[in-house]
This record gives structure tokens, sequence and C-alpha cells, in this order.
């Protein structure tokens, strides 16, 4: 039996209205937030066999083993993450630009990526890391401000994005590009703005995030 959900709140639905009944496949896909409660249940799942206990990592395992010793699954990720540096602010902290020695620096757990951090700070006056999310917010406008073709499709022709709107001053057999470049004049202009006072953080965010031969 294979069952497929269009969201992962169906998904979530459909394994706790079936578990213990019939319908649930023999391998069901969890997410990780769903684990407290389906700890509660782990007596009504078949335990993995023990002779595949400690393929995983050990702290893995035991966040699906219940009191009993039964693993009752296993992630198929960790999780990991990546960071990425500039090598020029480290070497003018004095912190070490070695990928290696850098990956010993932030070996540990979070307090020490914060230590770490903050002594950055204390030698640059500068932030340790930034976040992407004011780049994406920004791509993320762009994009939707000079969407066309789904707007042109859901919406009516009373109530037009900017995009659409310009394709409707046109006719089969007319065209008046005065209008028209006026249409585009107007769309233009957020977009300007917004250019004059984030350009610099656009420019810079794809310089950095540019990969280097």
């Amino acid at each position: 039996m294979h069952n497929k959900a269009a969201t992962s709140n169906d998904a979530r639905a459909n394994y706790f209205q079936k578990l213990g009944k019939t319908g649930l496949a023999d391998i069901e896909a969890i997410e990780i937030d769903w684990m407290p409660e389906v700890m509660k249940y782990s007596d009504l799942l078949a335990p993995v066999p023990a002779d595949l206990k400690g393929r995983w990592l050990d702290w893995k395992e035991k966040g699906a083993t219940d009191s009993e010793g039964n693993l009752i699954g296993y992630g198929t990720d960790i999780g990991p993450e990546g960071v990425c540096y500039r090598s020029d602010l480290f070497a003018a902290a004095g912190l070490p630009t070695d990928r290696d020695e850098v990956a010993k620096l932030l070996q540990g757990d979070w307090a020490n990526y914060f230590k770490v951090g903050a002594d950055y700070t204390a030698k640059t006056g500068k932030a340790f890391f930034d976040s992407a999310a004011s780049m994406l917010a920004l791509f993320t406008f762009v994009s939707a401000w000079n969407n066309f073709f789904w707007p042109f499709i859901v919406l009516d022709r009373q109530n037009p994005t900017l995009p659409v709107a310009l394709s409707l001053l046109q006719s089969n057999y007319f065209v008046d590009y005065s209008i028209v470049l006026a249409g585009v004049l107007l769309a233009t202009i957020p977009l300007l703005i917004l250019f004059v006072f984030a350009g610099r953080q656009l420019v810079s965010g794809i310089m950095q995030g540019a990969v280097k031969g």
C-alpha cells in the first residue's frame, strides 16, 4: 500500500487516524515534530529488528526508542549545517582561516559557536553572522512584483496586477504606445526606489554568493 498525502497536515491526520487500525503502509514517513506524540503509541508499532540497531547516531536512535528499549523508527537525515565564512574577515579578527582549523574552532555546541562570535565582535566591532532573510525578502518582492503568468490566470480583469494591467492596455487592432510606456514607467518606479535604498545590499549579496574560480 502506498499512501500519498497532499500536505504534511494531511499526512499527519492520516497517520494518527489509522494508527492501530488498518490502512497504514508497512513503512510510514513522519515529520520530526510528530515524534513526541508518536512515542506515546510506540506499542502499536513494530520495532526495528535488533540486527539493524546501531546503524545510526546514538542520539538519533535515542529519540525513537521507547521506555521498553524498542526502536520504532530511524531518521533519514540528521539536519547537518554548513558554515560559510570570509577568510579576510577572520584574519582581521585574528581567527584561523584554514577550513580545517575553522572546523576545529567551531567544533562543539552552540555555546561555543556564540563564544567565538562574541570574540569576533569584540575584536572587530562587526556582527559575526548575517542573515539571508533580508536578501530573500528583496528577491521575493522583485519576483512577485514582476510575476505575470499566475496572476494572469487566476485574477479577473477587474483586479489585475500591474504586469497584467500593462498587457490589457493593448488591443488586437491598436496600441497606444504613450499609454503603455507610461504604465511601464509607473510599474518600474517602485523597483527603482527599492534599488536606490537597497541596491548596495543586493549587489553585495550577489557578489558574496558568487562562486570564485
